[in-house]
């Protein structure tokens, strides 16, 4: 009797391994909704200062300043600051030092006018202006 139980598990599993039942197909994945694209992370572009021209010239130092302008036609002195003054045909610079410390008189603020005293706000002009001061140092 311990033979036919047997028998008949083994011809279960045969017809469980036979090649013509039907095979399973696995499940599709689940539907996964689109997700919207990741916000860049790139640091917004550092935009260039108004005029490179002159806000290179701030930091500088008294001779650093001469060495680029040449020496200024006007001098103005109060405690602890110095108004310098280039004149040419076209505007006038004025650079503003200050004094800092140990470190001596550095310039802090540079401004063009045109002739008649009026500030001028164009980022071309005031470097035109700059551009023709140390220009006038190359010369005379």
């Amino acid at each position: 009797m311990t033979r036919a139980p047997l028998a008949l598990v083994a011809a279960l599993l045969a017809a469980c391994a036979g090649g013509e039942g039907p095979t399973s197909v696995p499940a599709p994945p689940p539907a996964v909704a689109a997700l919207p694209p990741a916000p860049s992370l790139a640091p917004a572009p550092i935009p260039p200062p108004p005029d490179p021209s002159i806000a290179r010239l701030a930091g500088l130092k008294p001779d650093e300043l001469q060495a680029i302008l040449g020496a200024p036609g006007f001098v103005r002195r109060d405690r602890g600051v110095e108004v310098w003054q280039y004149r040419n045909a076209g505007c006038v610079l004025h650079l503003f030092l200050y004094l800092e410390g140990a470190e001596g008189l550095r310039l802090t603020h540079a401004e063009a006018r045109d002739p008649d005293g009026r500030l001028i706000a164009d980022a071309a002009a005031s470097r035109a202006c700059l551009n023709a001061v140390s220009a006038q140092r190359a010369v005379g």
